[in-house]
Order: structure tokens, then C-alpha cells, then sequence
């Protein structure tokens, strides 16, 4: 039996429309992907190339790997953390073993960490000076201009981005202000 329908025309636009647009759309990638060149395509940036990723499988363990650099701005962030604040940032094994790395025959090349702070981009835009810059109070300037406590600007930016060392109460307690190392110390106490 014939439907009184149309199937197509004139088209209805109802709550199925979008998921139709997207089901067209894919089947138009589809087949333009499988008609058109694949150098065309890695041209234009559809494809990704077949060539293999070189891998330097030759370097050592990774504590004989380090830039002895990589691992004094460790070891000076969680020592800052410690006196300021009374957090560590890292396991104390790890400080042991970095203060006891030596200087590596062969070195792991950029950063060996995943930490935010070891992206230059972000410590451009957090505008952070780690502890182990020497004289660090000299570069950084804030609102009372007191050499000895500009570093603690940077230092907001490290407790802030590593809440998940803090406990708990504290993380919920402490105000951002003139004497938020003060108060922040109290609350770890």
C-alpha cells in the first residue's frame, strides 16, 4: 500500500533535524575522504603522516637522565613550601633521590616533569618566579614594595596551584591577602 506521504519533500524541520544535518554531513566526509587523494588530504590537513616517531630508547634511568637544573627547582619549591607554609610538594624519597642525582652523561631533553610550572607559557601568564631563582625578590614588585616579602606572589601561585597537597580544612579556610602566608601557616598549625 502507497503512504500519503512524502519522504523527503517538502522537508519538515523538527526535533530530528540536527541529528539528519550531521548524519548527511558524515556521509558526505565519508565519501569525499575515499574519492580524494590521500596526498591531497595529508596536504590539506585531514590525515596524519605515516611517518615514525623517533624515540631515544638509549637513555638511562631517568634520575641518571636529569638536568641537575630540572632537579634543584624541585628540591627549591618543595623546600619553600616547607619553611613558608608547611606543605611539602613532593614525597621526601624523591627530594632524597634528586638531591643525590649527579651530573647525567646523557639528559633527558625539555621537561621531564607534568607540572604546569614547567611550562614557560604559563609562567609567562602567572607571571611566577620559582625559589630557585637566585635573588628573585629583586624582580618581583607588588603594592608595599618590601623586598622581604615580594617572593611570597609567586609563592600564592604555587599553594594555589597545588591545593591538593593542602589539607582539607586549610584549602577551605585561608583568604588571599597582605598576610596570607601568616594566616595560612596558622591554619597548618
Amino acid at each position: 500500500m502507497l503512504a500519503d506521504h512524502p519522504v523527503f519533500f517538502p522537508p519538515k524541520i523538527n526535533q530530528a533535524s540536527p541529528l539528519f544535518i550531521m548524519c548527511l554531513t558524515c556521509v558526505f566526509i565519508i565519501i569525499f575522504t575515499s574519492i580524494v587523494p590521500g596526498e591531497l588530504l595529508l596536504k590539506w590537513g585531514f590525515s596524519m603522516s605515516v611517518d615514525e616517531l623517533e624515540v631515544d630508547e638509549d637513555l638511562p634511568n631517568f634520575f641518571e637522565a636529569l638536568m641537575l637544573s630540572e632537579a634543584e627547582k624541585v628540591i627549591a619549591e618543595n623546600k619553600q613550601m616547607m619553611n613558608e607554609f608547611g606543605f611539602e610538594l613532593s614525597e621526601s624519597w624523591l627530594i632524597e633521590k634528586l638531591e643525590s642525582s649527579q651530573w647525567p652523561e646523557k639528559s633527558i631533553a625539555g621537561t621531564p616533569w607534568y607540572a604546569i610550572l614547567c611550562n614557560s607559557s604559563y609562567v609567562e601568564d602567572f607571571a611566577w618566579l620559582g625559589p630557585h631563582v637566585k635573588d628573585r625578590n629583586l624582580y618581583i614588585k607588588e603594592f608595599d614594595n618590601d623586598p622581604d616579602t615580594s617572593h611570597l606572589q609567586s609563592d600564592t601561585v604555587s599553594v594555589l596551584l597545588n591545593l591538593g597537597s593542602i589539607p582539607d580544612f586549610v584549602a577551605s579556610q585561608f583568604l588571599l591577602g597582605s598576610e596570607f602566608a601568616i594566616s595560612f601557616m596558622g591554619l597548618m598549625n
